[in-house]
């Protein structure tokens, strides 16, 4: 059968746009297959077939493969150089502050801030967590300091908790912090905004990012919420834009003192507002150090600053008695995996299990195991946080043994531990129960009178906005324009990503919870860049293609 004109026209501009190199079918192959996989996996946990699940992956792939093709071809045909890769030699990071629009900034920051503040007036003072309540107990003297909740982010609480004391009411000191956050998240994202514009997005692009900003209910509560995770997510969203300056103009934009002390100070601030932070910056670095070769030295305040958070967090901490984040923390998942085995009876000599019983008593394990969470075995009465630290070797040994006589289960035991933060049908709480609502309580109005304790599952589940709220969604869009970048030769972009895979990493082989989507609320608040970024190019390569 013949094809007619414009249906070969539509296949040759495919084959030209899509598949550019000659990796580049294998390479949507592979996120084909990875993304048909992420779905595979858990049903075969669940319980279906070999056969069911294979046919399955092969069919999901092969849709999965013309889906993408289709797609990156349309976005290399819509692609243009941004305005900041024009004139990469003359352009400095002090000239990119001057072209920011300030009045469409502060457009946007009265907008944000105006729906962040309403909210909080929906949930006074505030909304709070058991993570919450730690930081000022520990403030309070009732808890000892511990790095378990990051110690600097404890500090930064700790004049509003001082205020509540002064005053003798502690929801005064809270509603303080509220109002100061959202100010803070108002202004970051309305300085996301206005850098989209100063990028040559279209006005329309900036107003759906500050719709999502302004509309979105998640990002309102979490403005509003005394989370760790809420000033790690806004210095996060800072230094991705500073990369994506950096990667557009080739190297030149951190090419100053300001730039190189700018970034060094976001990535101080990343590494100590949450424990993992230093492992995004620290792989962040090392790409960025191997991809800019010639401008190495521009990157050594990031070191430094990774390597200051290091000791801040390591020697300091411990020689005024703070107790380090516990170890386990970051060997979650190899914990649960061999709980794993010992709750469902797997393969394990009684050596093994002796070495085990070291770690946490074999029967309790077999009584509190959930394959959604290790936590419930980390934080068993009967778990030995000295023995783990003093024996690393022994259990990563022990670790590896047992996974050799039980892949299946130590695969079972993953996806139930992780699935969260991959799988696009999984969802969980987004939200703590929110405060008072002094909006209804003033008016009685019935339109304000919200639900404290909702999750917004409507929204999130069957909606057609629920991909937005969906970690596993936000991680694979990621990935996938990775690989539109390498295929299309922009792979020095690939850079302002990193950090957020890294930060999606760490959840991959150190989850405490198989979904908790605070964890990666950088990514759900990076969302209007990262699809923005789909669009992004360097002069060189567009002038390349026309020629």
């Amino acid at each position: 059968m013949q094809l007619d004109v414009r249906s070969r026209q539509f296949l040759a501009n495919i084959q030209e746009k899509a598949f550019p190199t000659r990796g580049s079918i294998a390479i949507i192959t592979l996120l084909s297959m990875s993304i048909s996989a992420s779905y595979v996996l858990v049903y075969w946990s669940e319980g279906q077939t070999s056969a069911e699940c294979f046919w399955t992956f092969v069919g999901f792939s092969a849709i999965l493969f013309c889906l993408f093709a289709i797609v990156f071809a349309w976005l290399a045909s819509h692609q243009s150089p941004v305005p900041l890769a024009e004139s990469t030699a003359k352009r400095t990071a002090l000239d990119f502050a001057s072209t920011t629009n300030k009045k469409l900034w502060l457009a946007c920051f009265l907008v944000l801030f105006a729906s962040y503040f309403a909210t909080l007036l929906l949930s006074f003072p505030g909304t709070f967590s058991t993570d919450s309540y730690a930081s000022i107990s520990i403030l309070q003297g009732e808890l000892p300091w511990s790095n378990a909740h990051p110690v600097f982010y404890t500090l930064l609480i700790g004049p509003f908790v001082a205020l509540g004391n002064a005053v003798g009411n502690m929801t005064v000191g809270l509603f303080a912090f509220s109002l100061v956050q959202l100010t803070l998240m108002a202004a970051v994202c309305s300085y996301a905004c206005a850098w989209l514009r100063k990028m040559g997005m279209p006005l329309l692009v900036v107003f759906a990012a500050l719709a999502f900003f302004a509309f979105n209910p998640v990002i309102a509560r979490y403005a509003t919420t005394m989370w760790k995770d809420v000033p790690f997510a806004m210095t996060m969203l800072l230094a991705i834009l500073q990369l994506f300056e950096i990667a557009l103009t080739k190297g030149a934009a951190i090419q100053s003192p300001r730039a190189c002390i700018k970034l060094a100070l976001l990535t101080l601030l990343t590494c100590l507002l949450r424990n993992n932070g230093i492992y995004a910056m620290a792989a962040s670095v090392v790409v960025l150090i191997a991809v800019w070769r010639k401008a190495w030295k521009w990157f050594m305040p990031m070191v430094g600053a990774i390597v200051l958070a290091q000791l801040i967090s390591g020697p300091f901490y411990t020689s005024l008695g703070i107790e380090p984040s516990p170890f386990r923390e970051s060997v979650g998942i190899p914990i649960q995996q061999i709980s794993a085995v010992v709750a469902e009876g797997g393969k394990m000599t009684e050596e093994q299990l002796e070495v085990f019983s070291q770690l946490v008593d074999p029967e309790a394990v077999a009584e509190v195991y959930a394959p959604y969470s290790s936590n419930f075995v980390k934080y068993h009465e009967s778990f030995s946080d000295e023995w783990l630290n003093a024996h690393k070797k022994e259990f990563l040994q022990l670790y590896f043994e047992v996974g050799l006589k039980n892949p299946a289960i130590y695969t079972r035991a993953w996806i139930g531990a992780t699935q969260g933060y991959w799988n696009m049908e999984t969802h969980s709480w987004v939200v703590s129960e929110a405060g008072r609502n002094l909006a209804y309580e003033a008016t009685g109005l019935e339109i304000l009178n919200g639900d404290s304790e909702t999750n917004y599952d409507e929204l999130r589940k069957s909606s057609f906005l629920s991909p937005l709220f969906n970690m596993g969604f936000a991680a694979w869009v990621m990935i996938a324009l990775c690989a539109f970048r390498w295929i299309k030769g922009d792979r020095k972009l690939i850079t302002a990503y990193i950090p957020l895979i890294a930060l999606w990493g760490t959840m991959l082989i150190a989850a405490p919870f198989y979904c908790e989507f605070r964890y990666q609320f950088p990514i759900h608040l990076l969302l209007p860049v990262i699809f923005a970024s789909a669009f992004f190019t360097t002069a060189s390569n567009t002038s390349e293609e026309k020629k």
